[in-house]
């Protein structure tokens, strides 16, 4: 078993190596259907709504920003968290009204409880997490 710090280590060293090609691997029509579903599903659920506030954990280069705010036309509060400070400088470059932050989704200390609506995690990202069980816990506390 690999102790945390070198699963973070190999795990931001990764995604920094991605980072440049990411969105491509996602260019699909097929691989955005199944989160554009899942968004969409949160909307009529309203749990994303004009100005909801979202936690976004592996967010990647921001396609769940991309996402939402074509859900709810661009009025959102949105946070991304990713492990890859590669992921979080294209984050910063393509979109200017999200707020990006590195970091890993097991560790959630840095809000407050019940500060978003709704946490997500597409694109296969939770299946990442390091701790999966205290993702939940603490996904489900803020």
């Amino acid at each position: 078993m690999t102790s945390p710090q070198h699963w973070r280590a190999h795990q931001t060293e990764y995604w920094n190596q991605v980072a440049p090609q990411y969105d491509s691997l996602y260019s699909t029509a097929w691989s955005r259907a199944e989160n554009q579903q899942v968004i969409e599903q949160l909307r009529q659920l309203k749990c994303l709504r004009p100005n909801s506030r979202v936690l976004d954990l592996g967010c990647g280069t921001g396609l769940g920003y991309e996402l939402c705010s074509q859900a709810v036309t661009n009025d959102l509060q949105y946070y991304g968290l990713d492990i890859s400070a590669e992921m979080i400088a294209i984050c910063n470059q393509k979109w200017t009204n999200g707020q990006f932050l590195v970091g890993t989704m097991s560790d959630l200390s840095a809000f407050k409880s019940e500060t978003f609506d709704v946490v997500i995690s597409l694109f296969s990202a939770f299946s990442y997490a390091e701790e999966p069980a205290n993702v939940l816990k603490e996904a489900h506390r803020v």
